[in-house]
């Protein structure tokens, strides 16, 4: 269940990718619990990224693929020059890699996603 939730995190972080300072004004603009929310997201988004970076170049290439760049496996694969089940295999693991990071060191903060 955690790592789903890490999951579909990790999607909405890239797929909703916000520039800082649109967030900001945005968030100025509303009331004060859209903008706690919105600062929230952009927090948890920071610890995805630091959390990415703290991963292997092959891993972090993967992951950004997917989520960032929104690519599918088909695709990945052939910017990889990778099988569809080798792409869909190392997907798997590097998302247990950064689940991993994540819990060693964001471990308060996974808890209160």
């Amino acid at each position: 269940m955690a790592l789903y939730d890490c999951e579909y995190d990790l999607h909405n972080f890239f797929v909703k990718s916000l520039d800082d300072e649109g967030t900001f004004e945005l968030a100025d603009s509303q009331d004060s619990g859209f903008k706690a929310n919105v600062v929230e997201q952009k927090s948890r988004q920071n610890m995805v990224n630091q959390a990415i970076a703290m991963l292997n170049p092959d891993d972090a290439e993967i992951i950004t693929l997917f989520y960032k760049n929104e690519q599918s496996l088909e695709e990945i694969s052939q910017i990889l020059g990778l099988e569809v089940n080798t792409a869909k295999v190392r997907l798997h693991r590097a998302r247990g890699r950064l689940k991993e990071k994540m819990e060693k060191y964001f471990a308060e903060e996974v808890r209160n996603l």
